[in-house]
């Protein structure tokens, strides 16, 4: 019988990476693609204003790190690693090298008005 990992599953990267027994590992781009659809529900609730043009700006209505799903993959990375300061550092080392390319994609889009936009390729009315 094969030996499973906390993710139930049998898939194992090399030791050492907070990743490696994760079931489904989101992209740097999947991240920026919810945390889009995610502002842009805030936006059409009035949580945060459509002017909004930078992900530091975001901050002022909302705690934007929480988009993205940000605190349920460091729970998972967390799981991932020993119960120990270096293996928390290693989780979260793992978190920010995944969301920070996912938070520039989304000041991009937001520096060019993409609220106002909408998803690319949809305008909102």
């Amino acid at each position: 019988m094969a030996e499973t990992n906390p993710a139930g599953n049998s898939k194992k990267l090399p030791q050492g990476d907070a990743m490696c027994y994760m079931a489904e590992m989101p992209t740097s781009d999947e991240i920026a693609d919810l945390m889009i659809a995610e502002i842009l529900y805030d936006a059409s609730t009035g949580t945060i204003p459509r002017t909004v043009r930078s992900f530091s700006e975001l901050h002022d209505y909302v705690d934007a790190n929480c988009y993205g799903g940000s605190e349920k993959l460091l729970n998972e990375l967390d799981a991932a690693v020993p119960d120990t300061d270096e293996g928390h550092t290693e989780a979260l080392n793992a978190l920010c090298d995944l969301m920070n390319p996912a938070i520039e994609k989304v000041d991009a889009w937001l520096k060019g008005g993409g609220i106002l936009k909408g998803k690319p390729g949809r305008e909102l009315r």
